[in-house]
């Protein structure tokens, strides 16, 4: 595969290859350019090479490569296929989804070629070896010469003639009928990366971890993909992580003033300055908004003498069926935040799904990525009815059972009623008495059951999925 615009390194061609056998999307689009051009396999590994690591551009033209320049021009005066190169910078799965969708327009766009068109580099190729051929052909046999000689002609002809028909094909390939169905389709494609950008950013990286290896990273784009519910969860998941990370900003900010070292974070009042100088640049800019979705600029990190945070937490997150939809994301986003204050102050977390039985756990240690364990957490489905109980007496058991939950703090969130017996409650309130065991129950719904009242002082009820109503009610009394 020879290169017609760009100069691609060994590594992205290695990627494309991979992708071109493993994607039968991509390899549908590769298949269908090449019926039209014989070099549109090229351009399409210089479309994945553009959006997944700038390649350089080659100084020269060829005549018979016009309608690559001509198409690649055309992206270039679209300012959103800059932010989409942004996007998918160094990430195979955001520029692989990227260029099927663009390849796919492209195809359409191309124009059917009067007859079936041949890449002039063969008839080079051909040239050069009979010329060889000839050099070493004797003087004295004429007869072998005149017949090399005759060949020579003809790939020269070929040749010529090949250099025109995809120059006459280049001349008809024009920027204004392709331009409207690219910028659709690098708008839909940029929307789309985006979305599932900042999806992935609020189901990963809690408690401020940035390292995700590349394997995560394509599981966990392929689970936003794949399902609304998971972008829908990533999105809300984001906006309370930024709404809880601000109540402990806002708590901790008179306490942490001792500059300690230099960590990775998104937080905008301690970013280093040549990270600020990014925003001057307008391609830098970019580099700069996609380090900070991904909370990897570099910053000051600060310390203080005040305890933050108190003991581990543990959640409880209804999963029967009166969840299903909006409350049951509302949930698990809630669940996320949480986690996220609880790993930033290094405190370990538990999340628990349950119904009318312990549907699933998974346990969040700072410093850990526990991104695919929370992916299958997270895509478990609403079943079943519910018990309070249950649950209750699973935290319980890990609070007096394992070392690292000791103390916690524990997170009911649900929507529905259920009973729970006098014995169970007198203990747990005797408990919060003595040993100072804090519960939150947050109800989704008009009226909060009285059984909640009975479990503890501490309930919110929330009549809308608003997110700002558990920035004071939730997030800062777990941080008191």
């Amino acid at each position: 595969m020879r290169e017609l615009i760009y100069a691609v390194d060994k590594w992205t061609a290695y990627l494309w290859k991979a992708l071109v056998k493993d994607s039968a999307l991509v390899r549908e689009q590769v298949e269908r350019g090449k019926r039209k051009l014989p070099t549109f396999p090229s351009f399409a590994r210089e479309v994945f090479a553009r959006l997944y690591s700038p390649p350089r551009s080659h100084a020269k033209t060829r005549p018979e490569d016009a309608w690559a320049k001509t198409l690649h021009d055309a992206l270039d005066e679209l300012p959103t296929f800059k932010k989409l190169a942004a996007y998918c910078a160094r990430n195979k799965e955001f520029a692989s989804a990227a260029t099927a969708n663009l390849l796919e327009q492209i195809v359409d766009k191309l124009p059917e070629p009067p007859a079936p068109l041949a890449d002039p580099e063969a008839q080079r190729r051909e040239v050069r070896g009979l010329l060889d051929f000839l050099n070493a052909t004797s003087p004295e046999d004429v007869a072998g010469r005149q017949r090399l000689e005759a060949a020579l002609d003809r790939a020269k002809r070929a040749g010529k003639e090949a250099v025109e028909a995809m120059a006459a094909f280049g001349d008809a390939v024009r920027p204004d009928d392709v331009r409207p169905a690219l910028r659709r389709s690098v708008d839909d494609a940029a929307l789309e990366v985006e979305e599932i950008t900042t999806a992935s950013a609020g189901l990963s990286g809690l408690g401020g971890s940035s390292h995700v290896s590349d394997q995560t990273q394509a599981s966990l784009a392929m689970a936003i993909k794949s399902s609304d519910m998971m972008k829908r969860l990533g999105i809300l998941a984001g906006r309370m992580r930024r709404l809880a990370m601000g109540k402990r900003r806002s708590r901790t900010r008179a306490a942490a003033s001792e500059l300690s070292d230099v960590a990775t974070g998104n937080d905008l009042a301690r970013v280093l300055p040549h990270e600020l100088m990014k925003l001057t640049d307008p391609l830098l800019a970019l580099d700069f908004f996609r380090s900070f979705v991904e909370r990897s600029l570099l910053q000051y990190e600060l310390t203080g003498n005040e305890r933050e945070g108190r003991g581990p937490v543990v959640v409880l997150i209804d999963d029967s069926d009166s969840m299903d939809g909006a409350p049951s994301t509302f949930a698990k986003a809630t669940a996320l935040a949480l986690a996220d204050l609880a790993l930033t102050d290094r405190r370990a977390c538990r999340l628990v799904r349950f119904s009318h039985r312990i549907n699933a756990t998974v346990d969040l240690r700072p410093g850990t990525d526990s991104t695919p364990a929370l992916l299958a957490f997270l895509a478990g489905e609403v079943d079943g009815g519910t018990n309070f109980e249950l649950p209750l007496r699973a935290a319980r058991d890990a609070i007096d059972r394992e070392p690292a939950f000791e103390r916690a703090d524990v997170v009911l969130i649900t929507d529905g009623e259920a009973e729970i017996s006098p014995d169970f409650l007198a203990e747990w309130r005797r408990r919060a008495l003595r040993e100072g065991l804090s519960t939150y129950a947050v109800h989704i719904g008009a009226r909060a059951p009285a059984v909640l009242a009975a479990l503890t002082t501490d309930v919110i009820t929330l009549q809308a999925l608003v997110p700002e109503r558990l920035s004071d009610q939730l997030f800062a009394r777990l941080m008191s």
